[in-house]
């Protein structure tokens, strides 16, 4: 591969990540304030639930067909398109008042923030001269982590100094619209066939391009993997809301909490960021390994009721899956043809995010009831689930397709 075709990688590489950080600035400062805007404009009491419920059903309903459509279209266009659509739907969300439009404005959103998702994997996988040397889903989860969280702090920042609800969101929607810069000046790259090595890929070999019947297969297996990786980490969405009601703490220690917790998983993402994959054998024991760590860390919590080992439990717990998550990503994806990438990214979503749907449900349901222990207890068993069905999808990939 040309130095010449290296170096316009490496620029499109670096002009992406720049994109995804500003994205992610920007969706971290709307998330933190948007609800309590929403709680301030008198809309009926149960309509912040039905408005987040829409969104995220338009998501699993579409992720799947757009994903098949980003692999026959340019992934740039894709992501300018889907960055401006987001960024229109922030800006009407900020500003109408009606519940009925907000609702569909909701839906809309559903609909470009999962493109925007399912396209991200693909762009990033075209970069042939960089794939082997880089886990890109750990990189991007690990950008997503650490952008959301400084934006959460500068929507504090500028609170604290008077800026208003509504003129927050206004500066994180002009963030978010900014993303697509970048996006605009990536070069374009001239596919490449991807080169077989026997160091860099399960058992060296060939992408996935089998019958319908064993894609369908790995499909549906990657579906049940991914599914419990959507549910199994429980606490994902209520660190905050766990330590309040079991410690009573003060809204600024939780605050600090939640805000150490994340960057401290990002910085364990980011540390892991050229994991990848390299042989059968060691896909078997890496997944294994970090089931069985993450099955001793919900055991351990539920054994000891001390707010430090909790602290430090949840933060490896939640920093373990988003490893466990993103090496399986990459190794499906490093496995299967580009002209399935979308397509594959489109039911992994759709997967992840129902589960992840039912799990925030049924979580909230167990804090509210006080059944901290049960939390710990479903997500271990949930853990088992997921690492039993990851190491038959790398037994398959291994046999199938080799």
């Amino acid at each position: 591969m040309s130095s010449h075709q290296i170096s316009k990688e490496n620029s499109a590489f670096r002009l992406f990540c720049v994109s995804y950080f500003l994205r992610y600035l920007g969706i971290g400062m709307y998330i933190t304030i948007f609800n309590l805007y929403i709680a301030s404009m008198n809309f009926s009491g149960s309509f912040l639930g039905t408005f987040l419920a829409v969104g995220n059903l338009s998501m699993a309903i579409f992720s799947v067909p757009l994903g098949q459509l980003i692999d026959r279209v340019s992934k740039t266009n894709v992501l300018i398109s889907l960055t401006l659509v987001a960024s229109i739907c922030f800006f009407l969300q900020a500003t109408i008042l009606n519940e009925s439009i907000l609702l569909i404005v909701s839906a809309v959103y559903g609909v470009a923030f999962i493109g925007l998702l399912n396209a991200t994997a693909p762009f990033l996988y075209g970069l042939k001269a960089l794939e082997k040397g880089k886990n890109f889903i750990m990189t991007t989860r690990a950008i997503a982590l650490i952008s959301s969280t400084l934006g959460a702090v500068i929507c504090g920042v500028l609170s604290l100094i008077g800026h208003y609800n509504q003129g927050i969101l206004f500066i994180a929607t002009f963030i978010l619209l900014s993303s697509a810069v970048p996006i605009i000046f990536v070069p374009k790259i001239i596919p490449i066939a991807k080169e077989a090595s026997s160091t860099s890929e399960i058992a060296g070999a060939k992408q996935i391009q089998k019958s319908n019947g064993q894609r369908k297969t790995l499909i549906i297996s990657s579906l049940l993997v991914f599914f419990f990786l959507g549910f199994a980490p429980l606490l994902q969405n209520f660190v905050n809301l766990y330590f309040s009601t079991r410690y009573h703490l003060a809204n600024s220690d939780i605050a600090f909490i939640v805000a150490t917790v994340t960057l401290l998983i990002g910085v364990v993402v980011i540390a892991s960021s050229k994991l990848k994959i390299r042989s059968p054998q060691s896909a078997k024991i890496g997944f294994a390994l970090l089931g069985f760590g993450i099955l001793l860390l919900n055991i351990t919590s539920v054994i000891f009721d001390n707010i430090f080992i909790h602290v430090v439990g949840i933060f490896l717990i939640l920093g373990l899956f988003q490893v466990y998550y993103a090496l399986t990503y990459d190794m499906i994806l490093s496995n299967t043809k580009n002209s399935l990438h979308g397509k594959i990214s489109g039911f992994i979503n759709m997967s992840s995010n129902l589960s992840e749907t039912f799990g925030i449900y049924l979580c909230s349901l167990l804090i509210i009831g006080l059944r901290f222990d049960l939390i710990f207890v479903i997500s271990a068993v949930s853990t088992l689930f997921v690492t039993l069905t990851t190491l038959f999808v790398v037994k398959f990939m291994n046999k199938e397709y080799t």
